[in-house]
């Protein structure tokens, strides 16, 4: 299986989605992405429970910006993530959105591009929209585990990400007639 190496400056992609369907259709076997301006961001939206959206303003009981918070609850988050929540195969391709009936509520902001990409691959490979996963992120931080996470040490020790690879693929065996998607990510900081 060869390896493509996607070299991603955020000031070329204002749009992350377009590029992640672009790239999916024309390399889907493995990506490697190489953030190159992790200063750049993107407007974006997100549908998040009315009892979570104050959330999103403090960081430890101080104001603080959107982009900011979902820096911090990914780092929080990060090894939970992708040590323990992302199966080596799924049996669906689809994406799971929140469940009906929450009151949810539109919020509008600016998110540091590199945030978004992180989100938009860990989203993916766990088969949720991101909202559904900036909830279940806020979720943890409410019920405290996201504090276990950083007292147990397992917590991102550093905002600069910068490779990520991803390697997701639809795989039809001839062992099985179910279908499975395989999704292997890679995550490597400076440090």
């Amino acid at each position: 299986m060869e390896k493509n190496e996607i070299l991603i400056n955020g000031l070329d992609f204002k749009n992350w989605e377009f590029v992640r369907k672009r790239i999916f259709s024309e390399l889907p076997e493995e990506n490697h992405y190489d953030f190159q301006d992790d200063e750049d961001s993107s407007n974006t939206s997100f549908m998040v429970p009315q009892e979570l959206c104050d959330r999103l303003k403090y960081i430890d009981g101080k104001p603080c910006t959107f982009s900011v918070k979902i820096r911090n609850l990914l780092e929080d988050s990060a090894s939970l993530i992708y040590q323990g929540m992302i199966t080596g195969r799924r049996r669906k391709i689809t994406r799971t959105y929140q469940s009906q009936g929450l009151n949810l509520k539109k919020v509008s902001c600016r998110v540091v591009s590199q945030s978004l990409m992180e989100m938009d691959i860990i989203s993916h490979a766990l088969g949720i929209s991101r909202s559904a996963l900036l909830s279940l992120m806020l979720e943890w931080e409410v019920t405290g585990w996201l504090d276990i996470v950083r007292g147990a040490g397992l917590a991102r020790d550093t905002t600069s990400l910068k490779i990520l690879e991803s390697n997701q693929r639809f795989d039809r065996t001839t062992y099985t007639k179910i279908a499975e998607y395989r999704v292997k990510i890679t995550h490597l900081v400076d440090s």
